[in-house]
């Protein structure tokens, strides 16, 4: 479990091995710019990436069953690689506030 990010920001791959990125464990992130989330992630947990502003590209693991609520909320504009079709159906006001592609 990623539980909190400690880095400056940028571009990070989360390393493979991570299953469950926390809650909270990006937020506030102000300058990281791109995430790369590998197959051995199957959850997003609640918020995780509330408030990073420069935040433009995630891909997602294939994998992934799971994103918590408010995960994007004062993330910009950013633009969400191999996201699942059936996330595409979720309510995205609750996992997005701001602008998304």
């Amino acid at each position: 479990v990623l539980i909190k990010y400690n880095g400056t920001g940028g571009d990070v791959i989360i390393p493979d091995g991570v299953s469950i990125i926390g809650f909270c464990s990006f937020s506030e992130c102000k300058d990281l710019t791109s995430v790369i989330i590998p197959d051995s992630v199957t959850a997003i947990d609640q918020s995780a990436f509330y408030s990073c502003p420069s935040l433009e590209n995630i891909t997602f693991s294939s994998k992934l069953r799971s994103i918590g609520d408010m995960d994007f909320i004062y993330c910009n504009h950013v633009y969400l690689a191999g996201l699942d079709k059936l996330y595409q159906r979720v309510y995205k006001w609750i996992i997005f506030f701001n602008s998304v592609s």
